[in-house]
């Protein structure tokens, strides 16, 4: 999707936000049909839980604010009276904010956040859901340096010097790596 592409004509917005008492990055995902806010972490314990929630707060207060002055549910077409994840608040509360379980978390004292929050929004933009697995941060970030290496090669054969004059991006295709193992593309 396009970088320009009006709010009002999508129904999940996906953002990384650095979390930087933590030095950590997480992803959260604005659910425009959902009213909520859902946050994918690689890192959960008490105390980093804590810095995350201030942190999304932030978001939850104005991210509403923001349609509402902006008139995204006029041009979204949101009748909020209607709507039953809207009928209990005004333009202007804040979205519920969802943390995502059942996702892979990196181990303590990793520093593989920004790895992980790619991989989830990469699964999730396909719309696939995220693998139960664990994630392997070596072969993600193999993975994402021979997508880029590609990518580079097409434009330079396509003799372009911006992403707009640039041929196609290929296709991707997932790779999960198994209990036993064993690598499946998806």
């Amino acid at each position: 999707m396009h970088i320009a592409v009006p709010w009002f004509i999508v129904d999940n917005i996906f953002i990384p936000v650095n979390v930087k008492e933590r030095l950590c990055w997480i992803l959260i995902i604005v659910s425009f049909n959902e009213c909520c806010i859902m946050v994918y972490d690689s890192l959960r314990d008490a105390i980093h839980d804590s810095h995350v929630l201030n942190e999304i707060k932030k978001y939850a207060q104005l991210i509403p604010m923001y349609l509402s002055m902006s008139g995204f549910y006029e041009k979204k077409g949101l009748d909020v009276l209607s709507q039953p994840k809207y009928r209990l608040h005004t333009n202007f509360d804040s979205f519920e904010i969802v943390y995502v379980n059942d996702i892979p978390h990196q181990p303590q004292g990793s520093l593989d956040c920004g790895d992980y929050i790619s991989a989830y929004a990469e699964f999730l933009s396909d719309g696939n859901g995220i693998p139960a697995g664990p994630f392997d941060p070596d072969l993600m970030r193999s993975r994402y340096a021979a997508l880029l290496w590609n990518y580079d090669m097409l434009k330079m054969q396509a003799e372009a010097i911006s992403d707009s004059e640039a041929p196609d991006k290929p296709m991707r295709c997932h790779v999960n790596v198994d209990s036993s193992e064993r690598i499946t593309i998806i």
